[in-house]
């Protein structure tokens, strides 16, 4: 049954809706990387309006969902594998780069989080009703805000121990200053710089390349993105 454009199955559950919903977010998502590749392109703020199109096609309804997206492992991979392709637009990865680090370095919130911070202000605001306040734009705003810093706390929590270390591990010791940064923007060669991907060994390591050396001194170096940073002369 579909009502108010959520679809139920027979067991009153939202399986059906994310078997529904998540392809025309592909679909949308798919369309719209045509218009973002990695070296040329719009800009990091372009990026993110990309992703509130995308978002807001797969968040719909979220309040009402939230709890059956946590139990449903299929719908839940589902969500990942969209946002992961949504983050490496953004971030101008490769799609060999780790789920954890092309999320942190895009500042994307895991979708799962999103759907669980939009019940807790939607339960609160129907508490609020119920007992006859109207709560204004600027109240809701609020409560939203301080939803969204237990997202951010476990975010930040789940990405301890989880792979990408090398950019999660830049990130995390200004891991709030970096999700609601105001300025600076990441570019193709900063990503790779956070990844350690690209001209840093990698394409020697996928084939690409006949030599790991490093591009920018002489010496028979290997090249990496951490030997780039600290070490390499060309760069003092």
């Amino acid at each position: 049954m579909k009502y108010l454009g959520l679809h139920l199955d027979s067991r009153w559950c939202f399986e059906e809706h994310f078997d529904q919903i998540l392809p025309r977010a592909e679909r949308a998502a798919a369309a719209l990387d045509h218009l973002l590749p990695n070296l040329v392109g719009p800009s990091e703020w372009v990026r993110r309006l990309y992703k509130g199109v995308v978002r807001s096609m797969s968040m719909y309804g979220s309040p009402v969902w939230a709890g059956d997206l946590v139990a449903s492992r299929r719908g839940l991979t589902k969500l990942r594998r969209l946002q992961r392709v949504m983050a490496i637009r953004i971030a101008r990865g490769y799609r060999t780069i780790s789920y954890e680090a092309v999320m942190t370095l895009a500042s994307l919130t895991l979708f799962e989080l999103l759907a669980e911070r939009d019940t807790q202000v939607y339960g609160r605001l129907r508490e609020l009703r119920r007992g006859g306040a109207i709560p204004s734009a600027s109240e809701v705003e609020v409560m939203r805000r301080q939803s969204q810093q237990g997202v951010l706390a476990k975010w930040k929590e789940h990405l301890e121990g989880k792979g990408g270390q090398r950019a999660v591990g830049a990130v995390n010791p200004s891991f709030d200053e970096w999700v609601n940064r105001g300025r600076g923007r990441l570019t193709y060669r900063v990503t790779q710089v956070f990844s350690g991907y690209g001209c840093f060994g990698h394409l020697h390591r996928i084939g690409k390349e006949v030599t790991d050396g490093c591009h920018h001194c002489e010496g028979g170096h290997r090249g990496s993105a951490q030997r780039i940073l600290a070490e390499c002369s060309a760069w003092e």
